[in-house]
Order: C-alpha cells, then structure tokens, then sequence
C-alpha cells in the first residue's frame, strides 16, 4: 500500500511538473488579454506600414513593446521557448490573421489599395492606440 502512495504521488508531482502541452500554452497565451492584444497591435501596425508609403514604422517602440510582451509573459511563468512556439504557430498565425482581417474590414480597409491602409494608419496615430504608437507620418 505504501509503494502505491509513493507511486501516486511521483505521478502526481511529475504530471505538475510537466510542461504544458502546446496546445494548452497556446490557449493560455491567447486569452491573455494583455498579450493577445499587443500581439494583434503589431500585427495591424505590420500590416499597415507594409501597405502605406506614409507612414512608417517606430521600430525601436516596437522592439521595446515586443519585449515587455514576452517578459509579461515570462512572469506569468512561460518559457521563450513556449512563447517563440506561440508566435511562429501556423494556427494561431492563421487567427490572428482572421482577426485582423475582420478589424481592415470594418474599419475600410480593401486589399490592394494603399490609401485605405494609410486611412486607418493615421486614425490609429491620431487615438493614440497601441498600433498607432508603433507607427508614425512620414
């Protein structure tokens, strides 16, 4: 009886211990309001400097942002490992892709013409919004 206590309890610890599926650490750092919402900041941020020849990105804020994103993260107790898994995971690329694409949509931006990107861009600066933060007028 006793070596199946012992038993139990090595089991129980060792399952504690084990690093969380990634499926579960995706999940995790995807409700992550703070997180997922500076992840979406940049997303739409990228998206229109890549598509607005007026407006640039403040890479140096941008990098810092990122930063304080994984450290948040990382006192939460994630690894840069699970936190680089999460980031570079086609699914949750494929999400946050939805995602923005749904924000272009009802805020007017069309693919393929550069003015409706450089109209949310500016609107984004001038709210002081996170992505707006990451951008600025050239």
């Amino acid at each position: 009886m006793r070596i199946l206590t012992l038993s139990a309890a090595l089991s129980v610890a060792m399952a504690l211990a084990a690093p969380a599926a990634p499926s579960d650490t995706n999940t995790a750092l995807r409700s992550n309001e703070r997180i997922y919402n500076g992840l979406f900041a940049i997303a739409v941020a990228d998206q229109v400097r890549k598509n607005c020849d007026e407006i640039a990105p403040r890479l140096l804020r941008a990098y810092s942002f990122l930063h304080s994103l994984r450290a948040h993260a990382n006192a939460l107790g994630f690894s840069d490992e699970e936190i680089t898994n999460f980031i570079e995971d086609r699914a949750e690329k494929d999400l946050m892709r939805a995602h923005v694409m749904r924000y272009f949509d009802a805020n007017g931006v069309v693919e393929n013409k550069p003015e409706t990107y450089c109209a949310l861009g500016h609107a984004e600066i001038a709210a002081g919004s996170q992505a707006g933060a990451l951008l600025r007028a050239r």
